[in-house]
């Protein structure tokens, strides 16, 4: 049996939240904007900030699940940039070509991600214009998000507006997103693996 003390959670995450926000404590000395991939990599001849590279940057942040960030993000970028044809909306390789590419750039991604891949571009492009900031338009937290993409999935006959995209993904693209937009968003710390490793450390987590 699990047994949460919720309080004193609350007052340890409010305390990360605290020092991530003033970088004090760990997050004195770890800048994620100078040491994350999204910053570190982007395509060749795309502009920080600018459309292409936001697409780029949502459809790399969609595929980063259980996976080496790091090489994931590199080599999306070489991708993109020596295949600039995968930037133009509404214009979609095959899963065959696809795969190639893949393989090509050692994008290690299980099999099934080249169609989820292909699937959240079309998505992408078709419901919001190939614009990540209109996935969050008129919504400010994750639960009014992921409402906003049951409805218009369930407007348009679908069952996944972007399929193996879960909250976790929305969070983690709405920070990298901020980074280089006016994106309003409250929601941007995404929730992982490390803070069932606090609350067991902290022994707010038992079972």
């Amino acid at each position: 049996m699990i047994t949460i003390r919720k309080q004193r959670l609350l007052e340890i995450f409010r305390l990360i939240f605290e020092a991530y926000k003033n970088r004090t404590g760990l997050f004195a000395t770890h800048n994620a904007k100078s040491a994350g991939p999204q910053v570190k990599y982007r395509p060749v001849n795309v502009h920080e900030g600018d459309p292409n590279h936001l697409y780029w940057l949502t459809l790399v942040a969609f595929s980063d699940r259980r996976t080496n960030s790091e090489w994931l993000y590199k080599n999306f970028a070489r991708m993109f940039g020596e295949h600039p044809k995968l930037f133009i909306r509404r214009e979609y390789p095959t899963a065959e070509c696809m795969g190639q590419l893949f393989r090509q750039y050692t994008i290690a991604l299980p099999q099934k991600e080249i169609k989820l891949f292909l699937t959240r571009k079309r998505h992408l492009d078709e419901y919001f214009d190939g614009n990540p900031l209109m996935i969050y338009e008129n919504v400010h937290n994750i639960d009014g998000l992921m409402k906003k993409l049951r409805v218009i999935a369930r407007t348009h006959g679908i069952k996944n507006i972007f399929p193996g995209a879960k909250e976790k993904i929305f969070c983690l693209l709405a920070m990298f997103l901020r980074e280089f937009t006016a994106l309003n968003f409250d929601d941007v710390i995404p929730v992982d693996v490390w803070v069932q490793a606090i609350a067991v450390s902290t022994r707010n987590l038992r079972g």
